[in-house]
């Protein structure tokens, strides 16, 4: 089995199409001057971001996502973009930060709520007291397609010239582990001939729900506001309800306690 992050290439063309939440984290950070970014992979947030003047510290701990963002960077966008392989649940970066994003699903890769948890004790470390956390999380209503059998099933066909790249996944759901499991496949198409089969794709997402990440964050973080996304991830963010399908969580590092 490969993973999705082993093919930067066709993830790149998978979300090409996710656009939304670059306008967002871009609003939501537009005052900030550093951030450190986990899980920034081949640079879909990470660009954006330096290019409105945000030094970006972009950690990944895939070094073919990494690859691809060296090969985007050029002279404009050197001095902002600071890259490090790492793993997120244990890196400890040289200096506290301001302000940490953990973008899109990436804190759900991590599949078993230790590993969550530790990942929010070291981000606590790396973060300044008052510093804010921007995370966003998915939910289990995103997943339309969950299936009982085996089959793969036609997701997502995105044309591009004269290529047309058909995705598709089979999507199940383990409800005692909240572990999301889809095995995936694409099918690249030149002038309407098959020309490639990338097979046995495995992607694995663990839900956390919104009680869960209040419980997660309440030791070292405070004034945690956490609002939801539907449907349409192009509106305008509201209130979270029990039709969310994505989380975004903004939380402040509390002070250290002052021993007398």
């Amino acid at each position: 089995m490969s993973k999705i992050t082993d093919e930067p290439d066709l993830y790149d063309i998978l979300y090409q199409d996710l656009t939304d939440d670059i306008d967002l984290y871009c609003e939501m950070l537009k005052d900030k001057k550093e951030v450190l970014e986990l899980g920034a992979g081949s640079g879909r947030i990470t660009i954006p971001l330096a290019k409105k003047g945000i030094k970006v510290i972009a950690l990944d701990n895939s070094d073919n996502m990494l690859k691809k963002l060296r090969d985007r960077l050029n002279n404009d966008l050197i001095n902002n973009i600071e890259i490090v392989h790492d793993d997120m649940i244990t890196y400890i970066h040289p200096k506290k930060v301001s302000t940490i994003l953990i973008p899109f699903s990436t804190f759900n890769y991590l599949l078993s709520h230790d590993e969550q948890k530790r990942c929010i004790e070291t981000i606590a470390k790396n973060l300044e007291e008052n510093g804010e956390l921007v995370m966003e999380l998915i939910l289990k209503n995103a997943f339309h397609n969950i299936t009982q059998d085996d089959k793969l099933y036609l997701t997502k066909s995105i044309n591009e010239n004269n290529y047309v790249y058909e995705y598709w996944t089979n999507t199940k759901y383990n409800k005692d582990t909240k572990i999301i499991e889809q095995l995936r496949e694409f099918k690249i198409y030149e002038n309407g001939n098959l020309i490639n089969t990338v097979s046995n794709i495995e992607w694995k997402n663990r839900i956390v729900e919104y009680e869960d990440i209040i419980k997660m964050l309440e030791d070292n973080f405070e004034k945690i506001e956490i609002l939801g996304i539907d449907t349409n991830r192009e509106e305008a963010l509201g209130e979270y309800n029990q039709n969310c399908e994505y989380l975004i969580v903004k939380a402040r590092r509390k002070k250290d306690e002052v021993n007398n």
